[in-house]
């Protein structure tokens, strides 16, 4: 079978195709975006985030492609505490609070309705607890608390 170095990566390894977003230069040419000199960045989302963009430069005998992306949100890859702690700071984000899971909670804000208010409340402090016993069970707290 494969050597050292074969097959699918795991989270904290070396990028693999698949990592990578693909654009279809059949697209390009069809939105006449392959003119000379012409220059345009195309970016994508995930959960209205952006995770990559791509700056591109279209010359006479080439064209240049400058990638970014942020490896730490790739959806398909990404930990449930993880995921728990971005949807508790895009909560938090509604409310004008200050992002991270150790923050305390801000005040209801003005002219939001206190049933929204509770229910956000109640939704963030539970993706905190998740993402919290995620981090936990990571660094083996959990293990040493239970002996």
């Amino acid at each position: 079978m494969g050597g050292i170095g074969s097959g699918r990566r795991n989270q904290g390894g070396q990028n693999i195709t698949s990592d990578y977003h693909c654009i279809d230069v059949r697209r390009l040419q069809r939105d006449n975006l392959l003119v000379p000199s012409l220059s345009f960045s195309w970016n994508w989302y995930c959960n209205n985030e952006k995770i990559a963009s791509i700056q591109i430069l279209i010359q006479r005998d080439r064209i240049i492609l400058d990638y970014q992306y942020q490896r730490y949100i790739e959806c398909q890859r990404e930990t449930k505490d993880d995921r728990a702690a971005r949807r508790a700071d895009r909560i938090c984000d509604k409310f004008g609070w200050m992002r991270g899971i150790l923050n305390n909670n801000g005040n209801k804000p003005k002219g939001m309705h206190w049933k929204t208010y509770l229910q956000l409340t109640a939704k963030h402090d539970a993706f905190v607890n998740v993402a919290l016993v995620g981090i936990a069970k990571r660094l083996g707290i959990l293990e040493k608390l239970l002996k």
